[in-house]
C-alpha cells in the first residue's frame, strides 16, 4: 500500500509506480489498458442497465453487479479473522475488520517503535515517514 500524492490509498496492485497511461477525464483514477478506462468510465454513466433483483441497485457493468450480489446476498464469506470468528465476503473486508480489534496483534514499525492496529496502518506509516 501506499499513498499517491491526492491523498488516495493505492494497494499493491494498483502500484503508483506502473505507468498509468489511461486517464479518466470525470476523476482522478488512471489505468494501464485502455480498456480498464473506458469499463471504469461506464460508472459515471446515468444508464445502469444492470439491476439486482433482491435489493434493486443498478450497475453499469455486470461483473460489478455479480461482485454485488456474491458479496451482499448470498452466504459465501470465505474469509473468516480466527480471533473472533466474524466472516466476510471480500479479503478487504477482513483486513478492514481486523484493523478494529485495537490493541490486538499490534504491529511496531522498526524504525520509530510507533504501533499500529493494523499491518496496512503500518505500511501507510512506513510510506509518510520516508517521503
Amino acid at each position: 500500500m501506499a499513498f499517491l500524492p491526492t491523498g488516495r490509498l493505492e494497494f499493491p496492485d494498483h502500484s503508483p509506480t506502473v505507468e498509468r497511461p489511461y486517464n479518466c477525464k470525470l476523476c482522478d483514477k488512471s489505468y494501464t489498458r485502455i480498456s480498464s478506462l473506458n469499463k471504469h468510465v461506464l460508472t459515471h454513466t446515468v444508464d445502469k442497465p444492470y439491476q439486482c433483483t433482491e435489493c434493486g441497485r443498478c450497475f453499469a457493468d455486470r461483473t460489478n453487479l455479480s461482485r454485488h450480489v456474491s458479496s451482499i446476498h448470498t452466504r459465501d464469506k470465505p474469509y473468516a479473522y480466527h480471533k473472533c470468528g466474524k466472516r466476510h465476503s471480500r479479503n478487504f473486508e477482513l483486513k478492514s475488520h481486523k484493523s478494529r480489534h485495537a490493541g490486538e496483534d499490534r504491529s511496531k514499525c522498526d524504525s520509530c517503535g510507533a504501533e499500529f492496529s493494523s499491518e496496512d496502518s503500518l505500511t501507510v506509516h512506513k510510506c509518510r515517514k520516508t517521503k
